[in-house]
């Protein structure tokens, strides 16, 4: 049976760390923006995320949230948007300068974006998409 002796099982701790290292700073370092869907609608929501070029697209359902994260350095040409519909008459689009640490995005069971003071939508990281409002 091989043993280790205890200062090479803790350099192997260590080796490991320092490799997570960078990852857990990106993690923490990156501002992040949630969606959150009111328990109070009643129709499915399609949406498509766009955070400079890095795109995805999925279904969200009442009472559910989603998000994605910006950039540590957000330069000139940097944008974040989400568009999101359903089959009925939801349709909408913002585009988002996330905060760090994290932005919330709270729709009202219709839809439409909850811009009232006690929503809890970070009103002033939020902009319309051309040819919406917010």
């Amino acid at each position: 049976m091989q043993q280790f002796e205890p200062h090479t099982l803790m350099d192997a701790r260590f080796k490991f760390l320092m490799l997570l290292s960078p990852f857990a700073v990106w993690q923490v370092s990156t501002p992040g923006v949630t969606l959150h869907y009111s328990e109070n609608a009643t129709s499915e929501l399609s949406y498509i995320w766009n955070t400079h070029h890095r795109t995805f697209k999925r279904r969200l359902l009442p009472g559910e949230t989603t998000g994605d994260y910006g950039a540590i350095y957000e330069g000139e040409d940097f944008f974040m948007e989400v568009y999101w519909w359903d089959n009925g008459n939801i349709s909408d689009c913002v585009r988002i300068d996330p905060k760090w640490p994290e932005t919330h995005i709270y729709l009202k069971a219709d839809g439409r974006v909850d811009t009232s003071p006690a929503g809890g939508t970070d009103v002033d990281r939020l902009y319309p998409c051309l040819g919406s409002d917010i």
